[in-house]
């Protein structure tokens, strides 16, 4: 079923709520929720419920923003979750077989298409931020990085594109996503040139057309308003216009105090 509340108008005042339904194999794990608060930007726990019995259990997230949550079980299994505040994710998870528990997870209720994805994409996503990483090469030219860099963004819309085709996603949702990858790879093109300049001393000029997704980026965009990447664009963005060669030579906090 698709989702079709608009959380731009959402109650984001209000916790979110995870719904674990458990089969037990007769030993305690201890679950948790770890989360990224957007004011001020921190790294948060929910409390921990200690699972034995079969049964639902109940964790609260009191993150003030829509975002992915990452469920701990035992402090060895990470489950990628996204919340939504004022809303309910239903979890089935099955300690019959330790080895399985993350692959046998499922998810239930409106959220569950979601969550499909951002369980799914893991992987995948890992996959394509080990090869931006590649990217501080120094061999690499600048022309190079941003073929690349161009390349994994298609590459990961014709990923979400693949998946809504096979399972619908709600709209606000494919607009967050779409602006997680497209304000990223902006942003990490940006990072990588003043990178190559400030720790590697390269004195190179930008290739035509190296920034031309700014062009088409916009700045003013209530639809990215759930990413964090998109608040990240903004700054780079500025960067991108106004950076003179004193501001370039400046970490981020002395730049704010000019």
């Amino acid at each position: 079923m698709q989702d079709s509340t608009d959380y731009y108008i959402s109650h984001l005042n209000k916790p979110a709520i995870v719904i674990l339904n458990i089969i037990p194999n007769g030993n305690a794990h201890k679950v948790y929720g770890n989360y990224r608060e957007f004011v001020p930007i921190s790294y948060k726990n929910t409390d921990t419920v200690s699972v034995k019995s079969a049964g639902t259990y109940t964790l609260y997230c009191n993150s003030d923003f829509p975002g992915k949550v990452y469920l701990l079980i035992d402090d060895t299994i990470s489950i990628p979750t996204f919340l939504l505040p004022n809303d309910t994710v239903f979890i089935n998870i099955s300690f019959l077989d330790s080895k399985t528990v993350k692959q046998n997870v499922q998810f239930e209720g409106k959220l569950a298409s979601i969550n499909k994805y951002v369980f799914q994409s893991e992987e995948f996503n890992k996959k394509i931020e080990f090869a931006k990483n590649q990217l501080s090469n120094d061999a690499l030219q600048l022309q190079d990085i941003k073929q690349i860099l161009d390349s994994l963004r298609i590459v990961s819309l014709n990923y979400l594109d693949k998946f809504n085709f096979q399972i619908p996603l709600s709209d606000w949702f494919l607009d967050y996503v779409k602006s997680e990858i497209n304000c990223s790879n902006a942003n990490f093109k940006t990072s990588i040139y003043s990178y190559r300049r400030m720790m590697l001393n390269k004195k190179e000029s930008m290739p035509d057309g190296y920034l031309n997704i700014m062009n088409t980026l916009p700045v003013y965009n209530p639809k990215g308003m759930f990413s964090f990447h998109y608040y990240d664009y903004i700054l780079e963005y500025c960067w991108s216009k106004y950076i003179t060669p004193d501001l370039e030579k400046m970490d981020y906090s002395d730049r704010a105090k000019v």
